[in-house]
């Protein structure tokens, strides 16, 4: 994005929270948008792309993550528009 454009407007949930098995992301966009979400761990590191790269109409999604695979802890889920971060919100896992 350039100077004097802005990003999409994006909004994203989870549930429920703390996640035991799944969790479901509801995120809804204003307008058409390339969309990302990834989970990251507290050093930073990916640990899963739930949403990766899509061109989505301005609408409202859901999109069930699986949680299986990755340890009890605090997690980071990052929605994001190209390059640009818009929300991050913090997840707990707890099994």
């Amino acid at each position: 994005y350039g100077i004097g454009v802005a990003a999409p407007q994006m909004n994203m949930m989870n549930y429920p929270n703390p996640v035991k098995d799944n969790t479901t992301f509801k995120y809804r966009l204003t307008e058409n948008a390339l969309v990302n979400i990834s989970i990251f761990d507290l050093t930073g590191k990916k640990v899963a792309t739930i949403v990766s790269s899509e061109m989505k109409q301005a609408g409202t999604y859901e999109v069930v993550w699986n949680a299986e695979n990755v340890s009890n802890g605090t997690y980071i889920a990052s929605l994001s528009s190209g390059q640009r971060i818009i929300q991050t919100i913090k997840i707990a896992v707890a099994k």
